[in-house]
């Protein structure tokens, strides 16, 4: 998986996980199943007040069409249903908030990437580009992000946890911990250490909040460097007790 960090204006690195190509043609395809059904039904509406079928096409079924993707990612901050559905969304890559004009750009450069060149143009560019941007994209200075990223344990993030032998476990609950989860307290490591910021911190104290209480713990731990510390032994306590 690839990802993206952001530095927001509060001078805060985010990291995201960049939506596939796949999320994107999925979301695609389910927005133009709404703007078929939106054009279904309205059509059928004003036939009934309006007896050209070409006035009915041109003031109601192509402003669906054509303006459908732009209209919706701007009332939503970047997610039309379709994108909503597969939980991604625009962001900018300077870490402002996309604005109207963003919105614009990728919907002048859509009828190049996608409608033109029958996706292809914009398939390859999302499949070779480092942010998965489409040419609307590039220019706009956005990119497609997944709010819910995908926490896989790898082999790779396995091997990077080392086990000792005739090791004592500290915290032997911790088994009531899963793959997943103890991956989420490594990476929030990862992060604390490579962007020491308050916003890291928080996170840090956040997720020891809720360990300490799921493991009926009553340490209290104060400091970030003992907080740090025992989600260290907590690691390798998981990891002698479960492989």
């Amino acid at each position: 998986m690839q990802k993206i960090e952001i530095n927001t204006t509060q001078n805060v690195i985010i990291q995201y996980e960049l939506a596939i190509l796949s999320d994107r043609i999925f979301a695609f395809l389910i927005d133009f199943v709404i703007i078929i059904i939106s054009w279904l039904i309205l059509s059928a509406f004003f036939s009934l007040f309006i007896e050209s079928s070409d006035l009915v096409f041109y003031f109601v079924g192509a402003p669906i069409f054509f303006f459908y993707t732009l209209v919706s990612e701007n009332i939503t901050n970047g997610q039309s249903i379709g994108k909503k559905a597969l939980d991604i969304k625009i962001i900018k890559i300077n870490g402002d908030e996309p604005r109207m004009g963003d919105f614009i750009v990728r919907w002048v450069f859509r009828m190049i990437d996608i409608y033109f060149s029958a996706g292809t143009l914009a398939s390859l560019l999302i499949s070779s580009s480092d942010n998965k941007q489409r040419l609307g994209d590039i220019i706009a200075g956005t990119a497609i992000v997944k709010l819910k990223p995908n926490l896989k344990l790898s082999l790779k993030d396995v091997l990077k946890i080392q086990s000792k032998e005739d090791y004592e476990p500290t915290y032997p609950e911790v088994k009531k911990f899963n793959d997943e989860q103890m991956l989420l307290i490594k990476n929030t490591l990862d992060r604390v250490h490579k962007f020491p910021n308050k916003a890291q911190r928080e996170s840090l104290d956040l997720l020891y909040r809720k360990v300490e209480s799921s493991l009926n713990l009553n340490e209290q731990l104060k400091s970030d460097k003992a907080k740090v510390q025992f989600f260290k032994t907590l690691i390798s306590d998981y990891v002698v007790l479960t492989r």
